[in-house]
C-alpha cells in the first residue's frame, strides 16, 4: 500500500467502549497524516489544527514512513528474516510486516502493541492478515 493514499474515504468504525474518542491519539493522528482511514473526528481535527502551525508535519510523517520502508527493504536484502514491529497495531500504510512480507524468502514479523488499543482494528489485528504473530504488551 503506497504512503499517502487518497483520504477521500474515511472508514467509519464504531468506537470500542474502551477507546476515548473525545481525546486525540498520536497513533491515529499519525495514521491520518499518512493517509490512513482508521481514525476519529477528534484525530482529524487535531491534525488539521496542527498543519497550519507545522506545515511540514504531513511531509515528515511520509518521509518517516519512506525511511522505514527503505530500512526494512535493505535489511531483507542483507538476509534479515525476522522483524519486530513495535507500535499501536493500527493498520497504517506500509507497516513493517507488509514491507517484509513483500520480500518473501520466509520473512516474518512479530507485532507488539501497547496495552490499550487505539482503534477497534488494533484489537482485531486487522492490519496483520494471516501471517505475522501478534502480542500485546502489558
Amino acid at each position: 500500500m503506497p504512503v499517502g493514499k487518497d483520504r477521500g474515504s474515511i472508514r467509519r468504525v464504531p468506537p470500542d467502549r474502551d477507546i476515548d474518542v473525545t481525546r486525540p491519539s498520536p497513533a491515529r493522528v499519525y495514521g491520518y497524516l499518512l493517509g490512513g482511514t482508521d481514525n476519529y473526528a477528534i484525530d482529524r481535527q487535531t491534525a488539521e489544527h496542527v498543519l497550519p502551525q507545522t506545515p511540514e508535519a504531513r511531509r515528515s510523517a511520509m518521509e518517516n514512513r519512506r525511511f522505514l520502508i527503505r530500512a526494512v527493504e535493505y535489511l531483507c536484502d542483507q538476509g534479515v528474516r525476522r522483524f519486530p514491529d513495535l507500535g499501536s497495531g493500527l493498520p497504517t500504510p506500509a507497516n513493517v510486516h507488509e514491507v517484509a512480507q513483500r520480500a518473501g524468502n520466509g520473512t516474518s514479523a512479530c507485532g507488539v502493541r501497547g496495552p490499550r488499543p487505539q482503534h477497534p482494528h488494533a484489537r482485531e489485528g486487522a492490519s496483520w492478515g494471516a501471517g505475522p504473530h501478534r502480542v500485546r504488551a502489558r
